[in-house]
């Protein structure tokens, strides 16, 4: 046992690789949730500006969020990003795993990748942080970018206001 040890007998070169490699995936989870909840959370004043009937007064499901917002905005290109973004999040709430209520599995075609979530096992993601950084990350930009400056939002009369201010 490492935490047994005194540290004075800790070779640190010999426990470094495994020091990173935690470091790394802590700082993906953490990456991955702030984006996530970003993203989710401008999503849900979204739909309560442009309709706050919508979606249970914008409390519904993520993805039925996301799937009306994109509907209502003629967005659906985005819908396999947010598919992947809504997935590898929910596996992250289980320490890497996948898990569906209904014990489904899930799969989604990003950028013509086949990312397959089969339940009670880790989704074949090999390198999750370039992932994010080449692809997902210009993606969420060019998706928010579109939804902010969509004739739908610049088109209501009252500023959206921001739920934390």
């Amino acid at each position: 046992m490492l935490w047994s040890l005194p540290m004075n007998e800790i070779e640190i070169d010999s426990i470094l690789p495994r020091i990173i490699d935690d470091y790394t995936s802590f700082q993906t989870v953490a990456f991955m949730q702030g984006l996530c909840s970003a993203v989710e959370s401008s999503f849900r004043v979204f739909v309560r500006a442009m309709d706050p009937t919508a979606c249970n007064n914008g409390n519904a499901e993520f993805m039925s969020i996301y799937e009306w917002l994109m509907r209502e905005l003629d967005l659906q290109n985005y819908l396999p990003l947010l598919n992947l973004l809504r997935l590898i999040r929910n596996t992250i709430h289980n320490n890497g795993v996948y898990f569906h209520p209904t014990r489904q599995n899930d799969s989604v075609d990003y950028r013509n990748i086949f990312y397959k979530f089969q339940y009670g096992n880790p989704p074949p993601l090999k390198n999750v942080w370039k992932l994010l950084q080449f692809w997902v990350m210009p993606d969420v930009f060019r998706m928010m970018v579109e939804i902010v400056e969509s004739n739908r939002l610049t088109g209501i009369a009252v500023p959206i206001p921001d739920p934390f201010q």
